[in-house]
């Protein structure tokens, strides 16, 4: 069964590209069991979607875009 950071990641590029079937089958089988993945994926859902329809013009404050460089930097670090 997949882990929950593998589980995560496949809820993320699922966002970019059409999983495989392997893919979609394990990752189905884990949302089954996993509540907290349930939520990321339906987080990540709906920040992809609000994304897509955000106006092409709108910028991050300073501020913003340095807690999300750092956020960035931090998830690197961990991997």
């Amino acid at each position: 069964m997949l882990s929950c950071r593998d589980a995560s990641r496949l809820i993320s590029d699922g966002l970019d590209r059409r999983l495989t079937p392997a893919e979609r089958w394990r990752l189905r089988l884990h949302l089954l069991l996993c509540a907290p993945c349930c939520r990321f994926r339906r987080g990540a859902r709906w920040l992809h979607e609000a994304l897509r329809l955000a106006p092409a013009d709108v910028e991050l404050p300073p501020d913003a875009r340095g807690r999300i460089g750092l956020a960035l930097e931090r998830a690197a670090r961990e991997e």
